[in-house]
């Protein structure tokens, strides 16, 4: 294309080439001004006349690029002056390459908007590993600055230079290294990081290699966090642990009643036979404290399984540590000040205090053992709200009023690792034959079994202090406490029958019960029990059942027997766990269960008060 320079103003069109009209479509244009053929430029891009009257004047040529909108064409136009009359503009179609630039660059810019949007930290490598970008959530996450703390850096010798114990982490002996190296795919689901503090955390990674003409060129590595996953992973580990343990014990404390019920009732009868001032009924008075230290130790094991039978009714914990405080002051022994903080006048509670008072006096034992030198042991209570957050953050069944039992002292406290399985079973920091590892754990139990949650404070030579949330009810408590008369059980005539699979056990409740006028017919199990009342129907005034039998369950057994008799009066006896009872079946109100080991004076006061029970 030739164009005209008569006037620094004047470009004409002196002639133009085949290819010109081909490319951009213009016909008959020689002879006409450029405005007139484009008439856009003008206002367009003023400067293009610009450049064409300079190269026209001075001789000197020019290049640059151009977009023509009415033609929808780019162009790289090289414009020189042969003549100062003329010049000569040579236009090349750049179309196609500028929109592949355009798209390129949106694509860039999609990538950059994902990158630095995105929760996951990446970031790229080249061949040999070093860094060739960082995204935001990377920087953040390793406790950077800036992209230019990595860009050309080792990244195994920056994050990942170290294993967990601290020794030197060689990039040959690196699972990640080496897929890079290899420009293979891999997937870790944990790997230890280290940030640029110091600390570390775990992290989940892909590599995802890259490659151009079958060469490799880099990899983007893509890692989290995963910190939080992992401590709800070891919660769960902890729970199903303890749920475990929880049913190991529920199952070993139903033959360990069992056996505890022979021993008792045998060395109770022989101690009601023995007179006052023997020699003899202090031996008896020994086996019976042993076997009663072997029924506690049973009921930790149901308390830490969480599945204890419970009496539970309204108490007042202010009331109840009130009660317990003589006797934690000979606990704890003289060198320990203790104090009682109430800043309510009352808080009622749905619980066991039985279990409740077990509770308190194993933490302050535990307390007791953290003060060797002597100190002061705090028992605080009080009344809080818990929102669901709160609620969820410390384990509580649902949000509301809990009261909260503090439990602190000024010991030696726990180290971290300690307090990471202080709630363990059997878990103790004492001498061999000091402690059974059962308290804490025992506490624990009880607690979430009153639908509550336990936690605690510690630091090494600061103390310790457990937190105890218990939701409260509104409720009258009867202060009155119900004293146990002594005196002699009552006898009878009546027709019991026994049904029980162990034969030590069937054996001695035949013997105690006929020691005392009662007539026994005896069952195995409870196929057998309804067998045997249907044969002496008429003469069975009470059916003493075992809760788990081999062929029928109690309850089996006393609804095939109610089919029979209606009126029928029971009681049953139970070594398993609750849930296990309530597997079983459904508890009716008036049934009476009884919890082994009982002893035979116990016993007999129960068949005692169940038959005198007006229907």
């Amino acid at each position: 294309m030739l164009f005209s320079q008569a006037q620094p103003h004047d470009f004409i069109y002196l002639a133009v080439n085949e290819a010109f009209t081909t490319l951009t479509g213009l016909k008959d244009v020689v002879g006409k001004n450029v405005t007139e053929v484009i008439p856009e430029i003008r206002e367009s891009d003023p400067g293009l006349f610009e450049i064409y009257g300079w190269v026209a004047l001075s001789g000197i040529p020019e290049r640059f690029e151009m977009y023509v909108a009415s033609l929808k064409m780019w162009f790289w136009i090289s414009v020189y002056s042969p003549k100062k009359e003329h010049f000569v503009a040579v236009f090349d179609v750049i179309t196609e390459r500028k929109l592949a630039e355009e798209a390129l660059q949106e694509s860039k810019e999609k990538i950059g908007q994902i990158l630095n949007s995105t929760a996951e930290g990446i970031y790229g490598l080249d061949g040999v590993g070093n860094c060739t970008f960082c995204n935001p959530s990377g920087i953040r996450i390793l406790g950077y600055h800036d992209e230019t703390e990595f860009v050309g850096k080792d990244m195994h010798e920056l994050i990942h230079y170290t294993k967990t114990d601290g020794t030197s982490y060689p990039s040959e002996e690196c699972v990640l290294c080496v897929a890079v190296a290899k420009g293979e795919y891999i997937h870790l689901d944990r790997e230890t990081i280290w940030r640029s503090d110091g600390t570390s955390f775990p992290a989940e990674f892909w590599t995802h290699p890259i490659f151009k003409n079958n060469e490799l060129i880099g990899t983007v590595i893509t890692f989290i966090d995963i910190t939080e996953r992992v401590t709800l992973e070891n919660q769960l580990l902890q729970a199903q642990k303890m749920e475990a343990v929880g049913t190991l014990a529920g199952g070993i404390a139903h033959d360990f009643n069992n056996i505890l019920s022979t021993i008792l009732g045998y060395a109770d009868l022989l101690y009601m036979k023995i007179p006052a001032g023997d020699p003899l009924r202090t031996n008896v008075e020994e086996i019976l404290e042993s076997v009663e230290k072997a029924a506690q130790l049973t009921h930790s094991l149901l308390a830490f399984s969480r599945n204890q039978l419970m009496a539970v009714k309204a108490v007042d914990l202010v009331d109840l540590i009130s009660r317990l405080g003589k006797m934690l002051i000979r606990i704890i022994g003289e060198d320990i000040e203790f104090r009682t903080e109430f800043r309510q006048k009352s808080l009622v509670i749905m619980a066991d205090s039985g279990q409740m008072e077990q509770v308190i006096m194993n933490l302050a034992s535990n307390a007791r053992d953290a003060m060797p030198k002597g100190g002061i042991l705090t028992i605080i209570t009080d009344l809080v709200e818990i929102d669901e957050a709160a609620c969820e953050a410390r384990g509580c069944e649902m949000p509301g009023k809990y009261a909260i039992i503090t439990v602190s002292d000024t010991g030696i406290g726990m180290s971290k690792e300690t307090l990471k399985r202080m709630f363990d079973p059997f878990f103790t920091t004492k001498d061999i034959g000091k402690g059974t590892g059962l308290g804490l754990s025992m506490a624990y139990g009880i607690v979430k079994q009153h639908n509550g949650s336990i936690d605690v404070d510690s630091m090494q030579e600061k103390g310790t202090a457990f937190r105890i949330y218990l939701p409260t009810i509104t409720a009258i408590v009867d202060k009155k406490i119900e004293q146990t008369l002594v005196r002699d059980v009552d006898k009878g005539t009546e027709t019991i029958l026994v049904a029980e699979d162990d034969p030590a056990l069937r054996k001695l409740s035949r013997i105690v019960l006929e020691s005392h006028g009662y007539k026994v017919i005896q069952a195995e199990d409870g196929q057998d029990a309804v067998m045997k009342f249907t044969t002496y129907n008429e003469e069975i005034t009470l059916v003493i059942l075992d809760m788990m039998m081999p062929k029928m369950t109690g309850l089996e057994a006393y609804a095939a027997i109610k089919d029979i008799r209606p009126d029928v009066k029971a009681l049953f006896l139970s070594g398993y766990t609750a849930d296990k009872v309530t597997e079983l079946g459904s508890i009716s109100a008036g049934m009476e269960i009884v919890m082994k080991p009982i002893s035979p004076r116990d016993l007999l006061r129960t068949v005692r008060r169940v038959l005198d029970r007006k229907p």
